[in-house]
């Protein structure tokens, strides 16, 4: 999921991704050409570094991350230790793992020191639960009852925005 959506934003393959879990094992930062790396912060400049070149991209850094719940504990130390140097996280999640609960812990500890929006990834696999709840109206739901009086979530299928990109 993550990954992929890294690449589907990027275009191409730059960050490895698979179906088979746990794919990220090391963070990849893709930023802009003009930014010089001796100038990103250092915990990012020990991590896989790819430039672009991408209009619209040219301010951000976009770090993909191992996952919080792998069961290699280093995956989410690296994670943690990336996490003080973000402005924005993207909470990436699918109709499967969008609850999990070591991704909620993070979430509400890390809430009132960096912003947060989320992503419901593959889309397309998403239907109603044994509730009878959509995964996006439930996740929601949730959100509000934290207290986010409207946040901020995004539906998408990244693996086919990267593959109808990767046509032309």
């Amino acid at each position: 999921g993550k990954s992929t959506l890294l690449n589907a934003l990027a275009g191409g393959a730059i960050a490895q991704a698979s179906f088979t879990r746990p794919t990220t094992r090391d963070p990849v930062v893709y930023f802009h050409h003009d930014v010089k790396s001796d100038r990103l912060d250092p915990a990012l400049r020990v991590c896989r570094l790819a430039q672009h070149d991408r209009p619209g991209l040219e301010q951000k850094i976009i770090v993909d991350t191992p996952d919080i719940d792998s069961n290699d504990l280093s995956n989410r130390d690296k994670l943690l230790a990336l996490l003080p140097v973000a402005d924005i996280v993207l909470y990436v999640g699918s109709q499967e793992k969008y609850h999990d609960r070591l991704g909620w812990d993070v979430f509400k500890q890390q809430r009132q020191r960096r912003a947060f929006a989320f992503v419901l990834n593959k889309w397309d696999r998403c239907n109603t639960g044994e509730s009878g709840v959509r995964p996006d109206d439930d996740l929601l739901a949730d959100l509000k009852a934290e207290g986010f009086d409207n946040p901020l979530l995004f539906r998408t299928t990244a693996q086919l925005w990267l593959e109808a990109s990767q046509k032309y």
